[in-house]
């Protein structure tokens, strides 16, 4: 029935002539969902109750009994360690978004800190289909870039923000990028 119900053709005649609303499956994002945890808790007991071995002059219920107690004590580490890997996933997902950068708000054309996740859900009012904060670069990462001056005819070093600020009194740009000389092809003329 769930395979039939995955054909849009079939899903919506039911839906329309079924009243009744139907079970969604929910799953689980990050962890252990509850069976999972109620079976890695119960895998010490399962494993030591398969590994019971009948004593000399014991009973079957004795020897069952002390392979319980044997599993019950494995119990506390595997509990610590359930908690721990889930500690772990959440730390990663806070820590994921937790942190704020240097963005330019699009809105109002100012330079705020917002967090990762605002900076990449957020879209922008005034702009639509872009997003909102654009990262910009910090004065510490930012590094002189090399580029040709076409008013002195020589190669210099400036500031990202001055290559295409910076104009000659024409209006056509000053500085013009230049590339990485070991990938440059030379050419001769035959």
């Amino acid at each position: 029935m769930n395979k039939v119900l995955l054909r849009p053709l079939f899903r919506n005649a039911y839906l329309k002539k079924s009243k009744e609303k139907l079970d969604v499956k929910k799953f689980n994002v990050g962890g252990f969902s509850k069976v999972e945890k109620r079976n890695l808790l119960l895998t010490p007991i399962t494993s030591a109750l398969l590994q019971t071995r009948k004593m000399p002059g014991e009973g079957e219920l004795g020897a069952l009994a002390r392979a319980f107690g044997k599993g019950i004590q494995g119990l506390p580490q595997t509990q610590l360690a359930i908690r721990e890997i889930e500690q772990r996933e959440k730390a990663a997902q806070t820590a994921k978004f937790a942190s704020s950068k240097k963005v330019l708000d699009q809105d109002t054309g100012n330079i705020i800190f917002k967090p990762e996740e605002e900076i990449q859900t957020v879209l922008s009012e005034t702009k639509p289909g872009q997003p909102r904060f654009v990262p910009t670069a910090d004065d510490k990462t930012r590094q002189p870039k090399p580029v040709w001056d076409t008013l002195e005819q020589t190669e210099i070093f400036v500031d990202p923000n001055q290559i295409l600020n910076v104009t000659k009194p024409d209006g056509s740009p000053r500085y013009v990028p230049v590339g990485d000389r070991t990938s440059l092809v030379e050419a001769y003329q035959l």
